[in-house]
């Protein structure tokens, strides 16, 4: 509550006591000093009458019952226009109702009137409530020289802190705040902001939060929620179980789930999932997730219906105008998410009608809305990414009609559905290609790596199926499997898809793990999923790969993800359109890779421009140049088919090996990264667009072709000719 109702009293009885007495001594002396009876009888009857109205407002908050405690309260100040605590009481009360222009006023004169720790504390929050924080700062410091045990000033001055960004000096007012009153809110606004510096200390600042009051059920969702942050799912499992013993919520089992989800315990996680949604049926993200941990848990009609549930919210939400800017960029997730559980369901021809909502448009196409991207005349995929609302209807309206028919399909695949293959089928999406096996490109490989999750083997099956259907059954290349650890029988499932494919085990001493790079010292996690081993992934791919023993044989190679599905029939063979094109390189689209991710890549990038005299306006990397400076963000999407010889030339692997040294020296949240080597593994440099610049740099446009015409989808990115 803004106004201390003690105040009205204090302003009252501090201003008749610097007049000479007390109430009690006014009454007793009004017989005896008429004069001063009646100036001091006015003063105290309106006094009296401001602080009857505000206890009533106390009680109803009714606006009125403040308007008449205000009136009586300016009265009295007319009685005595030099009372500091007259003004003082006039801002609280304009305060608490939200007028802080003319509380303002009354708080300045009041500390001008007087300095004292009420005056500057009341006039900081307010000048920090009106937005004016930095003026407001300086007056809640000079509040707390006065009075250094005011635990409210701390709180308040932390909160000020907060806002302009300074967390460094917000968690040490907060915690100073909390360590003086022992106030559970105060205490979490402590852990609050100490986490959002990823600082460890955070944790026992919790504590003292949920000691203080065991039943705050914010301490305790943000304690879960922070406890996953810092990847630490059990105690995150064991807060989210504490937020549902105080409240039963459909949000508070959405974080337990999730907390499940993150164990890989899918099966719990979906039973946690559908209690939530019982009593959340419209929480989009949370039937998200009941329709992933489904689809990994062996209930494949689950997921389906999940995933319809998830889309048709957000087309209702779309149709009422209820979508936000954030619901929007989750809508491509919500698609391929009922596309994935359709696929798994051997339901293709559904999947593809819903995947068509993500359509990605042709090169040279009529520009969509103003909020697509380009770069010179290259479309960027990220910034094109938006569901076709009347395409997915349309698509989720043939799902619904067929769900009865799903279900008794899968009822008669049996138990082990889900870790078979689904592409069983034909696709009715391309023209069938011509009959007969037509003749290979010599040498030409393709290359998967799949890491140790069960999501990764079981896209893996699809993705193998989709493309031995759509192009290997014609076109026979062998592949190359590079895991890390899959067993005899997952290798034996994935032999009955397709027989030409040599398994190989990568680990550490397979990855060349750089000496430079200090492990202890690099991040365990970034960006929420790019562990250590998928750094490792990046850096083989980006550079160590093309000289792999394994690979000395071939000279084209075509590297898939495990989550990369061919959606049709592919009509031309693109090894042969490579060799026939001379091209080095082939991408499927453009990509942007968050900026953080591609921290010093430029700079590196750069410097090796430097000093091997590279002009960039001379190669095909003008492409990608505004003003002379790289778009940092740009890549081409991980689907890459490529010339071995240009991957193992000097050009390009003195490229590689230049950033594989390179001395980061940016200054960043990664302090401990500040002048090492090793951004593959201090910021997660990705190996797409390292394969662009250093194909840009080192070759003409009229070597690298995109291939727009092949259907296919890797996550949210769709390309249906």
């Amino acid at each position: 509550m803004r106004p201390c109702r003690k105040l009205l009293i204090l302003a009252a009885l501090l201003l008749r006591a610097s007049m000479g007495g007390g109430m009690g001594e006014a009454s007793a002396a009004k017989n005896n000093e008429a004069q001063k009876t009646s100036v001091q009888d006015p003063l105290e009857h309106v006094s009296m009458m401001a602080q009857e109205a505000y206890n009533r407002w106390i009680q109803t908050r009714n606006r009125d019952d403040m308007a008449v405690a205000i009136k009586h309260q300016e009265e009295a100040l007319k009685l005595s226009p030099s009372s500091w605590q007259f003004h003082y009481t006039l801002a609280n009360m304009y305060y608490s109702i939200a007028k802080e222009k003319v509380a303002e006023k009354y708080a300045r004169q009041a500390a001008k009137l007087q300095t004292g720790n009420l005056q500057e504390k009341l006039l900081g929050r307010i000048l920090v409530q009106r937005g004016k924080i930095q003026e407001g700062i300086p007056h809640l410091q000079r509040a707390l020289e006065l009075r250094e045990d005011d635990a409210e000033g701390w709180y308040k001055l932390g909160g000020a802190f907060f806002e302009v960004g300074d967390f460094v000096m917000a968690s040490k007012c907060f915690h100073t705040a909390g360590a003086l009153s022992n106030v559970s809110l105060w205490w979490l606004s402590a852990a609050h902001t100490m986490a959002k510096l990823k600082n460890p200390k955070c944790f026992s600042m919790y504590v003292a939060a949920i000691t203080s009051d065991p039943r705050n059920l914010d301490a305790w969702k943000d304690f879960s929620y922070t406890l996953s942050s810092f990847h630490r799912p059990k105690d995150a499992e064991w807060a989210s179980r504490k937020t549902l013993e105080i409240e039963e919520s459909g949000d508070n089992y959405f974080s337990l789930g999730n907390s499940l989800l993150s164990q890989k315990r899918y099966a719990e996680a979906r039973k946690i999932y559908m209690e939530g949604t019982r009593m959340d049926p419209q929480n989009s993200g949370m039937l998200h997730n009941l329709g992933f941990s489904s689809h990994l848990s062996g209930e494949p009609f689950i997921a389906i219906n999940a995933s319809l549930e998830t889309c048709k919210i957000y087309l209702k939400d779309g149709e009422k105008g209820d979508l936000t800017s954030h619901t929007r960029r989750q809508g491509a997730m919500y698609v391929t998410g009922l596309a994935n559980a359709l696929r798994r369901a051997q339901e293709i021809d559904l999947s593809v009608a819903v995947l068509r909502s993500l359509r990605q448009p042709k090169p040279g196409a009529v520009p969509l809305p103003s909020v697509e991207r380009h770069v010179n005349d290259k479309q960027v995929i990220n910034d094109n990414i938006r569901v076709d609302d009347a395409e997915l209807k349309s698509s989720v309206h043939k799902v619904q009609k067929r769900l009865k028919r799903i279900r008794q399909n899968l009822s008669k695949q049996g138990n082990d559905s889900s870790f078979s293959s689904q592409y069983t089928g034909e696709i009715n999406v391309t023209m069938d290609p011509p009959p007969g096996k037509r003749a290979l490109v010599p040498r030409a490989v393709i290359i998967y790596l799949i890491g140790k999750k069960i999501e990764h083997y079981l896209d893996l099956l699809d993705s193998i199926h989709s493309l031995k259907i759509n192009f290997l059954d014609e076109n026979p290349y062998p592949i190359i499997l590079f895991h890390e650890g899959l067993n005899q029988t997952q290798m034996e499932a994935v032999l009955k898809h397709y027989d030409d494919i040599r398994f190989h085990r990568l680990d550490k001493e397979f990855l060349f793990p750089p000496e430079h790079v200090n492990f202890s010292k690099v991040p365990k996690i970034i960006g929420g999923h790019a562990n250590v081993g998928y750094r490792h992934m990046c850096r083989f791919y980006s550079g160590a790969m093309f000289n792999y023993p394994l690979l000395e044989p071939y000279e084209w190679f075509w590297r898939l993800d495990s989550d990369s599905f061919i959606l049709g029939r592919i009509r031309e063979d693109p090894f042969k359109v490579m060799r026939s094109g001379r091209y080095i390189y082939g991408y499927m689209g453009i990509g942007r890779e968050d900026e953080y991710l591609t921290i010093g890549l430029w700079n590196a990038s750069q410097e090796y421009m430097k000093q091997k005299k590279i002009v960039p306006e001379e190669t095909a990397l003008d492409r990608y140049l505004e003003e002379g400076k790289y778009e940092r963000t740009f890549k081409h999407v991980q689907e890459g088919i490529g010339h071995l010889p240009f991957f193992r030339s000097d050009k390009y692997q003195s490229f590689y090996s230049h950033l594989d040294g390179y001395l980061v020296l940016r200054s960043t949240a990664l302090s401990h990264a500040r002048g090492r080597k090793g951004g593959f593994y201090y910021y997660r440099w990705g190996d797409a667009p390292i394969r662009l610049l250093g194909v840009t740099m080192h070759a003409d446009e009229g070597m690298i072709r995109r291939f727009h015409e092949i259907p296919y989808s890797h996550k949210v990115y769709v390309i249906l000719p």
